[in-house]
């Protein structure tokens, strides 16, 4: 290697050392940086005790809010179901009532044709019977 070769090459590792260089105050922000997020880090810090402490009165809170939460259910459901069953009733009564109503008419309607039809019946029996009584006589006189 030459001298002008050694020069170069050295020159290039000057070049990329600068580049690579912080100076001293940005050197110290970082550092303050980094001690100002260390106290925080250490301020937040809990120990394993007070940490479970917090958990055990979360699942106390969380369990009541549970159970709480269960028995308004419960009222709510019991009470629409008492809702839906009175309403349910209330519209069985009206349709068995409806029913009735339509099972008279069509009660009242058959009536009237087995009454049309008795009537007719009697009618042609007393028909026959006259039938009866002249073709009796007619037979009587032909003897």
């Amino acid at each position: 290697m030459t001298i002008s070769e050694l020069k170069r090459a050295m020159d290039r590792r000057f070049d990329r050392l600068e580049r690579t260089k912080v100076d001293k105050l940005e050197f110290r922000r970082a550092i303050t940086g980094l001690r100002t997020e260390l106290k925080r880090v250490e301020r937040t810090k809990v120990d394993k005790a007070e940490f479970r402490r917090a958990i055990t009165g979360l699942r106390t809170g969380l369990r009541g809010e549970i159970v709480a939460s269960a028995a308004e259910t419960r009222r709510y459901v019991d009470a629409t179901g008492d809702s839906l069953r009175s309403s349910l009733r209330d519209e069985i009564a009206s349709s068995a009532a409806e029913t009735r109503r339509h099972f008279d008419v069509v009660a009242e309607a058959i009536r009237d044709d087995i009454r049309i039809l008795a009537e007719a019946v009697a009618s042609h029996s007393d028909r026959l019977d006259k039938h009866d009584l002249r073709i009796g006589a007619l037979e009587q006189r032909s003897v």
